[in-house]
């Protein structure tokens, strides 16, 4: 394999005789690794023990499913706010029309980037740091479950950042993702010796015109959002693109709520 040390790096799990995406297939400023097969965790996991080296050197290494739509340039425009961020973990913000597992990767039109506690699965973008300190998970997983709380506890561990890129979004094209069971992070973190990863949470970020967020208006933009009001939502509101039976929506805004009546706590003793 060609090094790889100075370069951004695409690697994308393909089923044999697959249509390679379009953005694989284009002139590009990042280099494409394919690998044929099905079972998209195992086989990375099995390529990055064969060439430990994709982890090593400067730039960034994107883990995107055959099936996410992008073209060249939101690709090469990803990897440039991700750098410039610094953050260990990123994702691309999920268009709501097309497949997802979590809410907290959907585009959120009022942020440009925000800072989260936790990515899906989907097409995680690591730093090569990051993608070091996360490797030793992807063969603990055969479907990704679990692996976005796994990594949210050992970033966390490393006082290491990851975010949703709100303003690079891209749309999955195929069948709906099936959300993984809510044991699957607590076992995998107890796997890999790292605290029990919590809810998701947002912890900042800039807005869609780049400006700063502190966690608390982070929060609240996105507590705006997902139109949660003084109390606890019951059932959790209707958003676009979520889950027909609204348990990924209810964690999700769930968790919000109480970021919220944190934040409003916080200010208040303060005074």
């Amino acid at each position: 394999m060609p090094s790889h040390a100075s370069r951004d790096v695409v690697v994308v799990c393909v089923e044999r005789g697959g249509q390679l995406p379009a953005w694989s297939r284009e002139d590009r400023g990042y280099d494409v690794v394919v690998v044929p097969g099905t079972g998209k965790w195992p086989l990375l996991a099995r390529l990055l023990a064969e060439e430990p080296e994709l982890a090593d050197g400067e730039g960034s290494v994107w883990f995107p499913d055959a099936d996410v739509d992008a073209t060249p340039e939101t690709v090469e425009a990803m990897f440039a706010l991700h750098a410039e961020l610094g953050t260990a973990l990123s994702h691309p913000s999920l268009d709501p029309t097309g497949a997802h597992r979590s809410a907290v990767t959907l585009q959120h039109r009022g942020f440009s980037v925000r800072l989260t506690s936790l990515v899906e699965t989907t097409a995680p973008l690591f730093s090569r740091a990051g993608l070091r300190l996360c490797v030793a998970t992807f063969g603990s997983s055969t479907d990704g479950a679990g692996l976005p709380q796994a990594w949210q506890s050992l970033l966390a561990g490393a006082d290491l950042t990851s975010a949703v890129l709100d303003c690079v979004p891209v749309r999955c094209s195929g069948a709906s993702r099936p959300r993984p069971p809510r044991h699957a992070g607590t076992a995998l973190a107890v796997e890999h010796g790292v605290a029990v990863p919590g809810a998701p949470a947002v912890l900042g970020g800039l807005d869609a015109a780049f400006r700063p967020l502190d966690r608390a208006a982070a929060v609240r933009l996105t507590a705006t959002h997902l139109g949660l009001g003084p109390r606890p939502p019951a059932p959790a509101p209707a958003v676009d693109g979520l889950d027909p039976d609204g348990s990924a929506a209810e964690a999700y805004a769930s968790a919000v709520w109480v970021d919220l009546a944190l934040c409003d706590l916080d200010l208040w003793s303060s005074r």
